[in-house]
């Protein structure tokens, strides 16, 4: 080999070194050419979190990337910026489409995607169903049952299929209201018998005070409007009746049949929240009581005088406070002592299992209010009202399986719907069932449903 090309050797080298290092570098870095913009552009990434697990991801129609076995995560680098084309699927279940747009330099994320099955399986548990209600108790429901007399009310565990009967009506009456105590021992039972109302506490408990014989609350006297279980004594109601045409909010001992500390006069309706208990007075003032000790205090005032004929209930989540007069969803400023429309038509309202948003049907609508700032994306602050569907029936069901899925009924039509709204908000369709109530378990992952008497109970849907 020769000087000259021994030289010329090397200077070829020596540029395709100083060519490809730096080359290599800003690879590295996800500098790319976009070859449609005919520029350098700096790529950015996916991150998805899947439930199930091993579920395939296609971006753009290219070759699938399937999530982990362990986490149900992938990551997706390299992508050019601008809007991609996403497909989640998995044999089996329903698929998530969505079009993400990816930023230079940044991250865009999906961590809380739910593929659902595509024909979920639904048995029956049981029949002769009258009416249902949530405990408090994991994957149990409380069942008012037909028996071959009257009625009973049992405990029915969603995942043995086991019934307890905790009550047995001996007359004919109908069963008005239910309510769990703070501490889950006690019941709070309403009846009506020839147009009358009368309520007892049932404890659940052997050798309890209430247990072999129901307390009566028939010494509160009548007509009674409100009872509720006090929140901070274990033996005490906190009720509201007519008083020499006025309502007073009032407490009394059921074990001692005693009455207490008389609370307010002129109350339209009240309720507790932990340990303080809320009420809102004829003059539009909302009052609040958090210690025996401390005086009441005036938190806020309606901004329009009381409409008459027009219901209203005071609804507490975490530290946000609403008021609702009628449809209307108002939310209460303690600081500025006043408040303010949120909605004009709130049907349901649902709270998250974060605590951290509010699930709202207007009629055939279906909102999500923030009630923090999100930490998820898409980013929202607190106060954010995002509006997800509009369907053509109105809105039967509305509760939440996970802090960001939502399962809903509208006619005999049973989905569910994510709250991510980037794009298309995609629903999966679960079963149909006339006139149906939807109760979710959220320890065993099933959705119980009841209709026409009888008791429906899912496969797992979250798995």
């Amino acid at each position: 080999m020769t000087k000259r090309t021994r030289t010329i050797l090397f200077l070829f080298l020596a540029a395709a070194f100083l060519f490809a290092v730096p080359s290599l570098i800003l690879y590295s870095q996800g500098y790319r050419i976009d070859w449609k913009l005919k520029q350098v552009v700096q790529t950015g990434a996916l991150y998805f979190k899947i439930i199930p697990t091993r579920t395939d991801i296609t971006v753009d129609g290219k070759t699938p990337k399937t999530t982990d076995f362990f986490f149900g995560s992938a990551l997706l680098g390299n992508l050019f910026p601008g809007s991609h084309k996403i497909q989640i699927s998995k044999e089996g279940y329903q698929p998530w489409t969505k079009q993400l747009e990816i930023q230079e330099k940044q991250v865009t994320d999906a961590k809380n995607v739910i593929l659902f099955p595509e024909k979920p399986e639904f048995t029956i548990a049981a029949d002769n169903v009258q009416q249902i209600w949530k405990t408090p108790k994991e994957n149990t429901l409380l069942l008012q049952k037909n028996t071959s007399k009257f009625w009973k009310l049992v405990l029915f565990n969603t995942e043995t299929l086991r019934e307890e009967t905790i009550f047995t009506s001996e007359t004919k009456e109908t069963l008005w209201d239910i309510q769990w105590s703070p501490s889950q021992k006690q019941i709070l039972l309403s009846l009506v018998r020839r147009e009358d109302i009368y309520s007892f506490i049932l404890a659940l408990e052997k050798g309890q005070p209430c247990n072999a014989t129901p307390c009566s609350l028939d010494f509160l006297g009548k007509p009674l409007d409100t009872l509720l279980f006090s929140n901070t004594e274990e033996d005490r109601v906190i009720f509201s009746k007519y008083v020499r045409n006025s309502i007073v909010l009032r407490e009394a001992n059921f074990i001692q049949k005693e009455m207490l500390a008389t609370f307010a006069n002129n109350v339209i309706t009240f309720t507790t929240q932990g340990s303080i208990l809320l009420w809102l007075e004829s003059s539009g003032k909302l009052w609040q009581k958090d210690t025996p000790q401390n005086p009441p205090q005036m938190i806020s005032s309606l901004p329009t005088p009381l409409q008459e004929e027009t219901e209203y209930s005071i609804h507490g989540f975490g530290d946000a406070l609403f008021l609702r007069e009628g449809t209307r969803l108002l939310s209460v400023d303690t600081r500025e002592k006043n408040m303010k429309e949120v909605f004009s038509q709130a049907h349901m309202i649902a709270e998250s299992p974060d605590g951290k948003k509010l699930a709202v049907s207007s009629g055939s609508e279906i909102w999500v209010l923030y009630l923090q700032d999100s930490e998820d994306q898409p980013y929202h602050l607190a106060g954010d009202k995002v509006f997800l569907t509009r369907l053509s029936n109105n809105i039967d069901n509305l509760l939440w399986i996970s802090s960001h899925y939502l399962v809903f009924s509208a006619g005999t039509d049973i989905q569910t719907i994510e709250i991510d709204e980037r794009d298309t908000v995609n629903t999966a369709h679960l079963i149909k069932f006339p006139d149906p109530k939807l109760f979710w378990q959220e320890a065993s992952k099933v959705l119980t449903v009841l209709s026409q008497g009888n008791l429906y109970v899912s496969e797992i849907l979250v798995k």
